[in-house]
């Protein structure tokens, strides 16, 4: 009799069947979250593994309730969007990474005759491999109810009809790394083996399971010092090629250059194997239902977070550094782009390794909505007008490249200055954002925007979004969300520490509410996970039930209460749909601090031995581990 965990591979993997299974490390973080939710618009099942380092798996519960109404819109059935699951795992952890692969590996065939005589020396020890029983994401999402911003359907197009026969992961798009370049330079070792360690590993698995194709998430880090208007592909290539990787300044660009050639290598090893790099820039902005977006813990690397921090008064200014560059406006000019175009740009590259994966012919279509930025036509009107012929590829030969491993820059070709995106962020919020120029950081470039001629005419992709519908998105986001996904966070570290003080203090606050949102003829005494994390859930969106769940958290013990320092009080412009938002010490990132992101737990609990933790799988394992910041940072 197959046991619990057994009957639950069972079940996904019936659930997974006629789908393409793509399998994404970091998934659930900020680039990860968009490009699984095209992912599932474009027809492909999605496995999802991050240890969340700096993410939290409720992105992609709302992930899939978004392609669910994208569905609805194209009047077709909830039901058909494809299925997600996720795996909490670190990459660097191989044997638990390889339980992934095995779960999701491909049935083994039964011999069609049976040896008459076995001989001795014929006997072989297999060590054998334990299994990582998915959570299924989208039985989650069903029930799920979400306010969010009225969106266009997406403009991807689905895969053809014809469907695999075989079970197993059949391509990697590979996120998950640490990101953050000042912190690479005090913690390198962190960084090398999280981002080449992990990628080895990664490298290795998909040998052993003979799964030939991978997407790898790059960065425009690599080009280093000197390169800076127009960047092409060929200024700095793999495998012996351009100049090399001499000019990075930081561990992290290291890193990154590594396993550029490290992916260089085991395509000319092994010829069948397909790979694409894609190098971008400057990602921001986020899905334009302002139910997913970037959720940084502590201080954010990108000026838009940053930007948006000054409008939401957690700190008090914008510091601007450098105003002598030789730019329109004296400040630094970068290409940003909108991540919704990234994540397609992931999409076009994953349909480049996979000719047969193209789509064979549009979704239902949708009214076209001409003043959007996700209509179906607002690529053909203006995208390529955004781009720059400045420095084209035209007639150069990138001979030392192998067919089998490329390379191409994702963003616009436009770049923005600093003070540009101050001042578009300041129009889409309507109110003007403080901010304070200072002297220029040592190394830091006036310009650097990319070349993106090779990924059009190659891909076939092209940026959609301009940068006053990033910050009208990144704007949503922080209206709706204003403390991102950290409500539920904190609501599951509490279920971690006491599950049975929670489940009452839950049950109370429902039995509270007129309008109780607990299934018909459900005990909300019950143990199952889903029904547990949905009523979480509930809890994190509705404002009114989430503060009184604090409240009496904050009588029940102060085992729950420290971990919960929020104020009650809320300012009429601080509200959001998903949240809202005080802070107890103003501006603590102007002196030099980082934003609290998780309150600790408290000492005399071990949470690793939660019943809870342990019966569910949230994160019992790897809760009190101190981690550097972002494996999932993509």
């Amino acid at each position: 009799m197959p046991s619990r965990e057994e009957d639950a591979i069972a079940q996904a993997r019936a659930k997974a069947a006629g789908f393409n299974v793509i399998l994404v490390t970091g998934g659930s973080g900020y680039i990860g979250s968009h490009t699984v939710l095209e992912l599932l618009v474009a027809g492909y099942a999605v496995v999802v593994v991050d240890n969340l380092c700096n993410s939290h798996w409720e992105a992609l519960v709302r992930v899939h309730w978004i392609v669910q109404q994208d569905y609805l819109k194209r009047g077709k059935l909830a039901s058909d969007v494809p299925p997600l699951f996720f795996h909490e795992v670190d990459i660097t952890d191989k044997e638990a990474f390889q339980t992934v692969f095995e779960t999701w590996k491909a049935d083994e065939e039964a011999p069609s005759k049976k040896p008459t005589i076995k001989f001795a020396e014929e006997k072989k020890t297999v060590k054998k491999v334990a299994k990582s029983v998915p959570k299924d994401i989208g039985a989650l999402a069903y029930k799920q109810t979400f306010k969010c911003k009225e969106f266009t359907p997406s403009s991807t197009q689905a895969l053809p009809g014809t469907k695999p026969t075989a079970v197993k992961i059949t391509d990697v798009i590979h996120f998950a790394a640490l990101k953050s370049v000042g912190e690479s330079v005090s913690m390198p070792l962190n960084y090398y083996r999280t981002n080449v360690g992990g990628l080895l590993n990664l490298l290795e698995l998909m040998k052993e399971y003979e799964v030939k194709n991978v997407v790898f998430s790059s960065s425009a880090v690599v080009y280093g010092k000197g390169k800076e208007t127009n960047i092409r592909e060929d200024s700095v290539q793999v495998g012996g090629g351009g100049t090399g990787g001499g000019l990075l300044t930081n561990p992290y660009g290291r890193s990154k250059w590594m396993d550029e050639e490290i992916l260089h290598d085991c395509s000319v090893a092994d010829p069948d194997m397909e790979i694409i790099a894609l190098r971008y820039f400057n990602p921001t902005g986020s899905h334009p239902s302002g139910l997913i977006g970037e959720d940084p813990r502590g201080t954010p690397n990108n000026i838009i977070p940053v930007v948006m921090q000054a409008f939401q008064r957690r700190r008090s200014k914008v510091y601007v550094y450098g105003s002598n560059y030789d730019t329109p406006d004296g400040t630094g000019v970068r290409d940003y782009i909108h991540v919704l175009d990234l994540a397609r740009g992931h999409l076009a590259a994953l349909r480049k390794l996979s000719p047969a994966a193209q789509p064979a012919s549009k979704m239902p279509p949708v009214e076209d909505n001409l003043t959007s930025p996700v209509s179906p036509t607002f690529n053909r009107r203006s995208s390529k007008a955004s781009i720059s012929s400045v420095g084209s590829t035209k007639g150069t030969s990138i001979a030392i490249q192998q067919t089998n491993y490329r390379c191409y820059n994702l963003g616009t070709g436009t770049g923005h200055s600093v003070l540009d995106i101050i001042k578009a962020f300041g129009n889409v919020a309507g109110k003007d954002i403080p901010f304070v120029l200072g002297d220029a950081r040592a190394g830091d470039l006036g310009t650097v925007t990319a070349d993106v001629s090779k990924a059009s005419s190659e891909l076939g992709w092209d940026a959609e979004f301009s940068l006053q519908d990033m910050c009208r998105d990144v704007f949503q986001w922080a209206v709706d969300n204003p403390q991102g996904y950290e409500r539920l966070r904190r609501l599951s570290m509490m279920a971690q520490v006491d599950p049975d003080a929670v489940r009452q203090i839950m049950e109370t606050v429902e039995e509270e509410d007129e309008e109780s949102d607990a299934e018909p003829g459900s005990t909300r005494s019950s143990v199952d996970f889903g029904s547990f994390i949905r009523r979480l859930s509930v809890m994190t969106i509705d404002d009114s039930k989430y503060k009184n769940v604090m409240r009496k958290a904050s009588v029940a013990g102060p085992h729950l209460s420290s971990l919960l320092e929020e104020e009650e009080e809320e300012s009429e412009d601080q509200n959001g749909r998903n949240g809202s938002f005080t802070w107890n010490v103003p501006f603590k990132v102007d002196q030099g601090e980082h934003l609290p992101s998780n309150p600790p737990f408290n000492t005399k609990n071990d949470v690793s031995k939660s019943p809870f933790a342990e019966k569910w799988g949230f994160g019992a394992n790897n809760a009190m581990k101190t981690k550097p910041q972002a494996q999932n940072s993509h």
